[in-house]
């Protein structure tokens, strides 16, 4: 038991967990190119948004961790570009505010 309890404790344990935290967090940036040609009325503004500030605060983090997870980093660089991209999207999906001096005009 006291050998498990040491790795557990190592370097070694800390890193495999580091890294496989980083290919499942792949699933987030993958699931969000797909839908990149999906309907923009299906996009979620809030949880985009959500995710977007998720990236930008985790990836100055695994940076800031030691040793640096690069791994962590690239994934989170990946997904902030995309749900950047995705809120963009929803963005320009959006109809124009219509104003009173737009509705005089006509």
């Amino acid at each position: 038991m006291s050998a498990l309890r040491l790795f557990f404790r190592s370097e070694k344990w800390t890193k495999t967990v580091g890294l496989v935290g980083a290919i499942a967090n792949w699933g987030i940036p993958l699931a969000t190119i797909a839908n990149f040609k999906c309907d923009p009325s299906l996009i979620n503004e809030k949880m985009t948004g959500a995710l977007a500030l998720y990236s930008l605060f985790f990836m100055r983090w695994s940076l800031a961790i030691h040793p640096p997870n690069l791994a962590l980093f690239a994934c989170h660089v990946t997904n902030e570009a995309a749900q950047l991209y995705q809120l963009s999207r929803w963005f320009r999906h959006q109809p124009l505010p219509v104003t009173e001096s737009s509705n005089e005009k006509k």
